[in-house]
């Protein structure tokens, strides 16, 4: 079974070459600041690729999906007309699984989704988690028998340095990923610098950021082989 990894593409997803495969994943940050336009025109283009599965999660730049936060006035105050969350949900739904911390069985794996990421102190974004408790929690909700699992945000330590060599990611997400939950793949992005793959243990981790820095889509898709990696 053939996955194809994509994430962080930021509106420029019609500039990615994007291979066939049973699978496509993209593990968000698809959007610039989450309007339904933006989401719709993602929708449109994802409609039309062949791949028989589409599993999406969202990102801290979606802001009109993490509903509490936004109708807050958090993601509010970024857009100059209110964008419905739930229509937000609505149009991802209709193209695609769109997983929100919550799992779904596809062709015989089990594949769990998150859009959390850690919070950037002073620029809060959508779907950010609080270090500490609240950190720790909401990974520990991740069941055991995950085959592929899916987030946002990096695992602390791992393709997660931006281009000041700082270490990104999540902590409590690596201690999780790393002792308990084990997956056979980790895809990822939101740490654009970090694009790669690395093998620890038996789980490989996919950094799948398609944009650079500079938000160019410049990373072609990583593609992976349920069994073993994709020659």
């Amino acid at each position: 079974m053939r996955v194809v990894c994509i994430s962080d593409t930021h509106g420029k997803h019609d500039l990615v070459d994007v291979p066939p495969g049973d699978i496509l994943i993209h593990a968000g940050d698809f959007s610039i600041i989450g309007t339904h336009n933006q989401l719709r025109r993602f929708g449109v283009w994802l409609s039309a690729l062949p791949h028989a599965h589409k599993i999406v999660v969202a990102g801290n730049h979606e802001y009109s999906l993490d509903a509490a936060w936004y109708v807050k006035g958090g993601g509010r105050k970024r857009h100059k007309a209110f964008q419905d969350p739930a229509i937000s949900k609505q149009i991802l739904s209709n193209v695609c699984i769109y997983l929100e911390n919550e799992a779904v069985d596809v062709l015989g794996v089990r594949i769990y989704g998150s859009p959390n990421s850690p919070v950037i102190p002073g620029h809060t974004m959508a779907f950010n988690l609080m270090p500490g408790t609240a950190s720790s929690s909401h990974w520990k909700a991740v069941p055991d028998n995950v085959d592929i699992l899916i987030t946002h945000t990096p695992p602390h330590g791992i393709l997660d340095k931006n281009f000041r060599g700082q270490t990104c990611g999540d902590e409590a997400l690596a201690a999780e990923v790393l002792t308990r939950i084990r997956p056979q793949l980790h895809v990822f992005g939101h740490i654009h610098e970090g694009y790669g793959t690395v093998l620890i243990n038996e789980t490989t981790y996919v950094n799948a950021s398609s944009c650079n820095l500079r938000h160019q889509p410049e990373n072609p898709p990583i593609v992976f082989d349920i069994g073993s990696p994709a020659q």
